[in-house]
């Protein structure tokens, strides 16, 4: 489980934080938890464009390329959001294994640095050269 919230006024939380933690814990009476404490810094504008605005349209071309379909920038972050960013969880009112995709907007800004790494990796595995963050002029330069 994550929350996220502001600590405000000596340490509180918001109402809503607090009652999904107890929430969770009350399920988990008697039973030995975990409980993480850590700065949630929220993704950059910078990761959000050189996703989307680079590495993603890249992938885009090498899917059409390689299928002969068109794969839009929301295909290429639906394969890999269900790639890297999905776990199996049981549903709360079946018990059966669901699929569940995570949120980047949820993520935190190292959340997102490793889910980018994590595509850049894959792109590198195919012989896709996506060029760095910060990068991408010198890159379009080169090409023309």
């Amino acid at each position: 489980m994550q929350v996220i919230t502001t600590v405000k006024d000596g340490g509180k939380i918001s109402k809503q934080a607090q009652a999904l933690l107890l929430q969770y814990l009350l399920k988990r009476e008697g039973k030995a938890v975990e409980i993480t404490v850590k700065d949630a810094t929220r993704p950059s504008l910078n990761q959000y464009g050189y996703l989307y605005g680079v590495v993603y349209p890249i992938l885009g071309a090498w899917f059409t390329a390689l299928q002969g379909n068109l794969y839009s920038v929301e295909d290429v972050d639906f394969f890999f959001k269900d790639r890297f960013l999905s776990s199996t969880k049981p549903d709360m009112i079946t018990g059966e294994p669901r699929k569940f995709v995570n949120l980047k907007r949820k993520s935190s800004k190292q959340e997102l640095t490793a889910y980018i790494e994590q595509v850049l990796m894959f792109a590198a595995e195919q012989g896709i050269e996506i060029p760095q963050a910060g990068e991408y002029d010198t890159y379009i330069a080169d090409l023309k």
